[in-house]
């Protein structure tokens, strides 16, 4: 049982690790953009996802050992940009 509460810990804090922006030279990549670029980028930075996830854990019965248990975690974007989930696991 403690497993399993690990495991969906894990998870959703790797969901939210992968969904972090990465950090970037601000500086090398305004050089190297152009103007059109750059407001790219700069709209980019307004519209920001915000995820939300309502019951990030879940207690399970007990079951035998070796059965297979199921449950739908649902995520939500609260914020402007796109979320992009590209990787999901369980510990």
């Amino acid at each position: 049982m403690k497993r399993l509460i690990l495991t969906i810990l894990i998870t959703t804090l790797s969901i939210l690790t992968w969904l972090s922006p990465p950090i970037a030279n601000a500086a090398g990549s305004a050089l190297a953009a152009d103007k059109a670029g750059q407001e790219k980028a700069a709209a980019d930075q307004k519209a920001q996802p915000e995820i939300a996830i309502p019951d990030p854990l879940y207690t399970f019965e007990n079951v035998v050992d070796g059965t297979e248990v199921v449950h739908d975690f649902p995520v939500y974007n609260r914020g402007a940009g796109n979320l992009a989930i590209s990787k999901v696991q369980t510990g």
